[in-house]
């Protein structure tokens, strides 16, 4: 008996590791970046909307903004 499996290799690059991205205005939810400890930036797109600070994405006013993570 023999069993086949599927494996991916990938480039080590940072991740978010969040459920759920959705948050009311003043709320609070923790933004987590995987595979690095430091060495990356986080850019918000529209800091009106969402601002990033200590760990957290605040909710500033109603919208939407992306959050991008550039490697240093």
């Amino acid at each position: 008996m023999s069993f086949t499996d599927k494996v991916t290799v990938y480039s080590k690059k940072p991740l978010f590791n969040k459920e759920d991205f959705s948050i009311t205005v003043g709320a609070k939810n923790k933004l987590s970046v995987v595979n690095y400890l430091d060495g990356y930036t986080i850019e918000i797109a529209n800091p009106e909307i969402i601002k990033y600070e200590e760990g957290l994405v605040v909710g500033l006013k109603p919208g939407s903004s992306e959050i991008k993570v550039y490697l240093d």
